[in-house]
């Protein structure tokens, strides 16, 4: 049998192309344009730069590429930095960090052969040079010699920013002598210790447990910007300055201009700071080549056009600029002007025109005939035939697919060899079909190659199942997400269980005790104080309540708080008594258990293209073991809109298709019903599953026929609207129904499914957040799965609070458009909906404009959202019908009209309507002049501009968004007692109340009270413990606040069975050695849990001896105790006295010894 491999055919082609006689100009098609790059890329030693004619075509081209280079060879792709000339607008710093991580690639590796993907925008783009690059990266060693504060001031004039905890790329931090940073291109931050100015440890730590990994010689530090305003000075700005034609331009803008200069240059950020890079940036990636280098044009021909459009956009904005006298001549742009750049890598010995044909056959050598395969579109029958043909005709073939189960099991009868992705271009192909696995879906075209020599075919999912849908991913990468640290500070309101709401003053020690414990400080009514000692702080808790007023702090020394609390408890009692009544009923309801997973679940699983959340994979297990169970399955998933809901809802209806069932996932709107149809076939089309949408867009020929298919069990899985539960639907084998926004259908819709068939399985989804401290009081009530980690690649949400005006309102959205991109315009007035629409219209003329409210007739609406959502609308202007529903990657900006007459919920949701894809997204809330608005309005418009980080709305001050999520569990009328005692003392009530009452009714264990959870009331008394001795966290060993108070209560919340070594070496890690104060606090933490083990009341040492005091009397075991402590321990009805050595060090074993020896005691006669 004839055998020869792929690499040997690449490498004749590679020939062909004949660089050795360097060729400018090469003609290629589309659909082999990745492999034929992959071979030109063989007989070259030098880096290769790719420049394509738009972002999306470098994405593109880098996947496929991705899959065809050697993985020994570099491949980098250059992003774009989301930056428009004598634009205005604050740099993406995320953006930037993967740009000098290409950059410094480059630079690292020039003796190593690299390829960079880049569009001709990225490209143009300006970015640091060469020296200050060189200037920049710098390597640390243990051992070396050098200032901390040297250290700091260097990484903050390379773009480093500093807090209290790195949890980023690009973040450092400062505790004594330690440093934390996180260098741009590492995986892992490093944590680098030093003894005086000599580095003594450089070590990797965990971002989410701060804790170190493993020690490393050194460390290279990259800049983390490619813009560095800091390693300028004032003098380099007059300079900039005088060098500008101020002709015609007031003196007011030549003033501001300076003042922006000279902040940047002094450190401080600014808004606009991206109108201001082409001071500091004068070169391209262009210029980080070698003139030995090669550089491709990837389709030449569009590139050409893209150059002109872009020509055309910057002229456009520059000539708009000088026209308004709003910037001096000479003034330097971020870019540079795209025929420039085409100019300069003329200058370049090797340049190389690729362009691109549309014919079916190759034009590089006439010895090669590259042809374009069949496409089957999911016909397995189809392809298994057109198979046999190529087998007969004696071609090699290699099938590469994420669904490699599924073609094994349909080419069963042939001898199948299996390729690995690291070697299969030097697999000798000796069988005549070869398999290779692979996440990379349809992005890679496949081929044909037929001469004398070689005749192989190269199919890909895209020919087999016919996916042609490209979309970008951040294939397979962990989420790391910000350790969270409760923010407290001075004035927030808080609540303590006993005393009612008060606000936090400060950290701080009793008047004339300050070498001694540090207590939380709260001020009530009457400017009263309370001093709550660091070991109680569990019966304090943030005050969160659903009002837009402030609360009222109590009155000490009343009733009015106990009141409160009564009411309260009640309430929790009543609430849980219905949910158990609820749960006891579907507990005796009877279902069928749906099957394991089959080897196509695992295949499909295999085959999703991001990596999944660990809250993710906690609901689709938990979605799993509800379906696997007799019982019928009724779960709530919760999670904002893209965090991964849709994944969890596929897989479980897949499982169920899988066991022979039927699935209908009903969706509030048509376009949503068509998102989640493309979303399922794409995915489900290689295991043949017939998915079918049913709405009233269908005509009544073809509603019928999936009418019919339900009934008779053809169709698998139906996705529809309210179209879907009319009485004329009715299915042969229903197993699974899943409900998109859950609110927006009612109980009756669950009912008309579950008349079908009373055992079927119901997974209901909500973007509506649902805290997560609810969804724990309710474990065994409500079975629900949260999703509060968002996915990797999102960005924050760029965020502007503006005055009314008619020049930011056109600047954003022309910003958008030029980028090809969507703008949402929300007015939530219906009576001045069209005027806003004909404003905008006359304000952006170019701009395709729909009107979408609630009010207009469901047709037209759907219709509205169907062409925004297709890209037809450039603008929709609406009202807060959007606040929910669509995924809409295109749609990155937001313009809210009016925006303080939203409350911070809706502020925070509508916000999430853009940053759904990979651009940077942009929302701008405009409103009155601060006079007109009232302070409350002013407070939610200033915090919407605090929320920066993604997925806000679970734990960073999105209260009454909170509150929302947990009315729509227990019901609006709560409201009012959350109003009284706060949130969190709200739910702790309630998850007791759940916990007694199901421990009251269940008569089958008659210990099962012993597992009731503490009453939050009423909770078990603390030890007593006074030793004398200073235990604390100083302020200069963890500064934060935040930080010491999240020691504190891990501390406080520690058993004695814990790792209390684990603790120590944590906090020596992260902060440094243990000042005595710290050790102490240890220690007496270590004593309190071990005497609440011994229901000990107080522990006292004064006058050298130690005094226990138990709760309880000694009663009958005095005798053994007695035996089991020394002869001098003097021992009572309930105290024990005990003497003590004077050393600090000595007395501190013999209280534990004895501690330890009462729990021996203890365990001994089972007390």
């Amino acid at each position: 049998m004839k055998s020869f491999s792929l690499s040997h055919a690449l490498v004749n082609l590679s020939q062909s192309v004949n660089l050795r006689e360097f060729k400018s100009r090469i003609n290629v098609e589309n659909f082999n344009s990745s492999i034929l790059l992959s071979s030109i890329f063989k007989n070259i030693d030098k880096n290769i730069l790719v420049i394509t004619a738009k972002p999306d075509d470098a994405s593109l081209l880098y996947e496929q590429l991705s899959f065809w280079v050697s993985k020994e060879i570099d491949l980098y792709h250059f992003t774009g930095n989301d930056t428009l000339p004598y634009d205005k607008s604050e740099i993406d710093i995320q953006s930037s960090r993967k740009r000098i991580e290409v950059i410094a690639g480059i630079f690292n590796n020039l003796k190593n052969q690299s390829i960079t993907i880049a569009s001709l925008e990225a490209v143009s783009q300006k970015t640091i040079s060469n020296e200050i690059l060189n200037e920049s990266i710098h390597t640390l060693k243990a051992g070396d010699n050098i200032s901390v504060d040297s250290l700091i001031s260097k990484w903050t004039r390379i773009g480093y920013e500093n807090d209290t905890i790195v949890y980023g790329p690009g973040m450092m931090s400062r505790r004594g002598g330690i440093l934390d940073l996180y260098p741009v291109g590492l995986p892992n931050p490093v944590r680098i210790e030093f003894l005086g100015n000599q580095i003594e440890s450089i070590r990797e730590f965990d971002i989410n447990t701060q804790r170190s990994l493993k020690l490393i010689d050194s460390v290279c530090i990259l800049p983390a910007s490619e813009y560095m305003p800091q390693l300028k000075n004032a003098e380099w700005v007059n300079e900039q300055i005088q060098s500008l034609d101020w002709q015609n331009i007031s003196k007011n803008i030549k003033k501001d201009m300076k003042s922006e200069l000279t902040n940047l240059v002094s450190g401080f950020e600014s808004q606009d700071s991206s109108y201001y890079l082409g001071f500091f940036n004068q070169q391209t990636i262009i210029d980080h080549f070698r003139k030995e280098d090669l550089i491709i044009f990837f389709d030449y021909k569009k590139i050409i056009k893209s150059s002109n459009e872009q020509q055309f956009q910057y002229y456009k904005s520059k000539e708009i600029k000088l026209l308004r006298e709003e910037v001096p001549k000479y003034f330097p742009s971020s870019v540079v002007e795209s025929d420039k750049v085409i100019q300069s890598i003329a200058s370049f010995p090797r340049n190389m025109k690729i362009f691109i044909s549309d014919k079916d056959k190759s034009l590089v050598a006439d010895s090669y005939n590259f042809i374009k395969p069949p496409l089957f579109y999911g016909d397995i029958k189809s392809f298994c035939n057109q198979i046999n043909n190529f087998v007969l005709n004696e071609y090699k073939i290699i099938l590469i697919s994420a669904y490699t189960g599924r073609l094994l099991e349909a080419l069963k009868n042939y001898d199948i060899g299996i390729l690995y992705e690291f070697n299969f271009l030097q697999e000798k192909l000796v069988k005549n079909i070869y398999i290779l696995q692979t996440e990379s879906i349809n992005t890679m075209p496949g081929f044909i190659l037929d001469n004398d020599e070689n005749k192989i075919i190269v199919l890909s999912d895209i020919e087999i199942f016919g996916f042609s849908k490209h979309k970008i991913s951040n294939t397979k990468i962990r989420n790391k997400s910000r350790p969270f640290f409760t923010k407290i500070d001075k004035g927030d309101y808080m609540v303590h269980i006993d005393h009612g709401i008060g606000k936090f003053l400060e950290i701080g020690f009793i008047p004339g005790e300050e070498e001694g414990e540090e207590y939380f400080i709260l001020e009530y009514d009457k400017k009263d104080k309370i001093y709550v000692p660091m070991n109680s702080l569990d019966r304090v808790s943030p005050y969160v309540a659903p009002s837009q007023h402030l609360p009222r702090l109590t009155r000490l020394g009343t009733k009015e708080w106990s009141k409160s609390k009564q009411k309260a408890t009640d309430s929790s009692r009543e609430i849980a008594a219905s949910l158990l009544s609820i749960y006891a009923k579907r507990e005796m309801s009877q279902g069928v258990a749906t099957s394991l997973d089959t080897k196509w679940q695992e295949e499909l699983e295999k085959s999703f293209k991001f990596q999944e959340t660990d809250d993710q994979i906690k609901a689709i297990n938990e979605v799993k073991s509800d379906m696997e169970s007799s019982l019928p399955m009724d779960r709530l998933i919760c999670g904002d809109v893209g965090y991964g809901k849709t994944e969890v809802a596929l897989r479980a209806a897949f499982k169920s298709v899988m066991a022979g069932k039927q699935v209908a996932l009903l969706a509030p709107t048509t376009v949503l019903s068509q998102q989640h149809y493309e979303t399922f076939r794409e995915r489900l089309t290689p295991y043949s599953t017939n998915i079918q949408v049913l709405s009233r867009f269908r005509s009544k020929k073809e509603q019928n026929l999936i009418i019919n298919g339900l009934l008779d069990g053809s169709v698998d899985i139906c996705i529809g609207t309210h179209r879907l539960i009319q009485k004329d639907v009715n299915f042969k084998n229903l197993g699974l129904v899943i409900i998109d926004e859950e609110q927006r259908f009612g109980v009756e819709h669950k009912e008309r499914f579950k008349s079908m068939r009373s055992e079927i399985d119901i997974l209901t989804m909500t973007a509506t957040p649902i805290p997560r401290t609810l969804h724990m009081s309710l474990a065994g009530v409500r079975d629900m799965s949260v999703i509060e980690t968002p996915p990797d690649d999102r960005s924050p949400i760029k965020t502007y609070i503006y005055e009314f005006s008619d020049s930011i309102i056109k600047q954003a959205i022309v910003r958008e458009l030029d980028r090809e991109g969507q703008v949402f315009f929300v007015h939530n007035r219906v009576q001045s909906i069209d005027y806003f629409a004909s404003y905008l219209n006359k304000l952006v003329p170019s701009a395709k404009i729909g009107i979408a409210h609630g009010q207009m007739p469901e047709n037209e609406l759907e219709f509205v959202m169907k062409e925004f959502a297709n890209n037809k609308i450039d603008i929709l202007v609406c009202t807060t019908i959007i606040e929910s529903g669509l995924d809409l990657a295109n749609v990155n900006t937001l313009i809210v009209n009016k925006a303080d007459t939203f409350g911070l919920s809706q502020l925070y949701q509508l916000r999430g309507r853009v940053g759904r894809g990979s651009k940077k997204a942009y929302a701008y809330f405009l409103s009155g002049t601060p006079s007109s608005i009232n302070i409350n309005a002013q407070n939610r418009l200033r915090a919407i501009l605090d929320l920066k980080d993604i997925g806000g709305g679970f734990q960073v001050a999105m209260k009454d968004l909170e509150i929302r999520g947990a009315g729509n569990v227990l019901g609006a009328e709560q409201s009012g007692h959350i109003q009284a005692i706060g949130f969190d003392l709200f739910n702790k009530l309630l998850a007791y109340a759940v916990d007694d009452l199901k421990s009251t009714t269940n008569t089958e264990n008659d210990n099962n009270n012993s597992n009731i959870k503490e009453d939050p009331l009423n909770p078990a008394v603390k030890t007593m413990v006074q030793l004398d001795i200073s235990s604390n966290i100083p302020s200069e060993y963890i500064y934060d606040i935040a930080q010491r108070i999240d020691i504190y209560q891990r501390l406080s919340k520690m058993k004695y069975t814990d790792d209390w070594a684990g603790i120590r070496d944590e906090l020596s890690d992260r902060f440094g050695e243990l000042p005595g104060p710290v050790k102490n606090l240890l220690y007496i933490n270590r004593v309190v849990s071990i005497a609440k083990e011994l229901n000990l009341k107080s522990i006292v040492r004064k006058e050298k001896k130690f005094f226990l005091t138990f709760i309880y009397d000694i009663g009958g075991a005095k005798k053994a105790l007695q035996k089991c402590l020394t002869d001098s321990a003097l021992i009572g009805s309930n105290r024990l006295t005990i003497n003590s050595s004077e050393d600090n060090s000595s007395w501190k074993k013999e209280l534990l010894d004895i501690l330890i020896k009462l729990i021996d005691f203890n365990k001994k006669f089972h007390i």
